[in-house]
Order: structure tokens, then sequence, then C-alpha cells
């Protein structure tokens, strides 16, 4: 006769005796390299250093060529007593007058070119007009500008040729 056993699946034997530990194994590959991470951000500028020393001065460079000496300016006088009209050597002089009663100036036509001067001076006590001559234009600030006054005893004027035949009268005059 033959027994036969089923065993019961529900049933657990007691656990038997742990082995001893085998040999560790090899090492494994080195994994693949993560991402980079984000920059961080920038720190704040240092402060500016301090300035540093001058340095030497440059040598002296040589001096210039000397200029041309200047001719000397000196003024050539006209003395009148009576009216009198101009001439073309009274440009860059001084025309005076001395007269006790009134005695005119008067600038002729086509005598003088522009940029021509001439100065006056009135040394009486007798008025001196400054009168324009056929053909001239004569301006002024004086009361009357077509006709100017030297206006007191040891005043001055300066007649200036403006263009041809034009003159502008500048000065103490009335």
């Amino acid at each position: 006769m033959s027994v036969s056993i089923t065993p019961n699946p529900n049933v657990q034997g007691p656990q038997g005796l742990t082995g001893s530990q085998g040999t560790t194994g090899a090492q494994g590959t080195t994994g693949l390299q993560g991402t980079t991470g984000a920059q961080g951000t920038n720190g704040t500028q240092g402060t500016t250093g301090a300035q540093g020393t001058t340095g030497t001065q440059g040598l002296t460079g040589t001096q210039g060529v000397q200029g041309l000496t200047g001719t000397p300016v000196s003024s050539t006088f006209n003395a009148q007593t009576t009216a009198y009209t101009l001439v073309v050597g009274d440009v860059n002089k001084w025309v005076t007058m001395n007269a006790a009663t009134s005695q005119a100036i008067t600038i002729p036509q086509n005598t003088f070119s522009a940029g021509n001067v001439i100065y006056v001076q009135r040394i009486g006590a007798g008025a001196v007009p400054i009168t324009q001559g056929a053909g001239t234009t004569v301006t002024s600030n004086g009361a009357t500008s077509s006709a100017p006054n030297i206006r007191a005893q040891y005043s001055s004027a300066t007649i200036l040729c403006t263009a041809s035949n034009v003159f502008t009268v500048v000065g103490d005059i009335s």
C-alpha cells in the first residue's frame, strides 16, 4: 500500500540557516554627467582705485621767430585859422582849427578813398561845423547828421571815408 501525501500549500516549514556572504562584484561604469547649472548673478563692482601721480612735465619747445618791428605812429598836424577844404594830403593827419569865430571844414568830392581817415580838432572858441561839399554825403549822430559841429573847444572828431564820396563823422560832435 502506498500512501501519498499531498503537500499543503498553506503550510510553510521553518527557515533554514543564512549562508555566507559572497564576494563583492566589480564596480559598474560611471554614469553620464548631468547638465550644467544656471550661472549665478554678477557681484557688485569694486571701488575705483586712487588716481596715480602726475607725470613729469615735458620739455619746453624752442622759441618762435621774433616778429618784425612796427613803424612808430606819429601824427602830423595841419593847423588852420580860417574856413578850410580838406585835401588828400590830410589823410591820417590832425587838421586843427584855431579861430575865435565859426570856421567850417568842408569835405570835397572825388578826393578820398574808402578807408581814408582824417582827424579834426577845435582849438579856438569859434564853432567848427563839418560840411559836405557838392556831390558828397556825410552821416553822423550830430544834431544835423549831414552837418555835425565839433562840440566844444578842444573837442575832436574823426572823418572816415566809407565809400566813394560817402563819409561818417564820429567823436565829440553836436
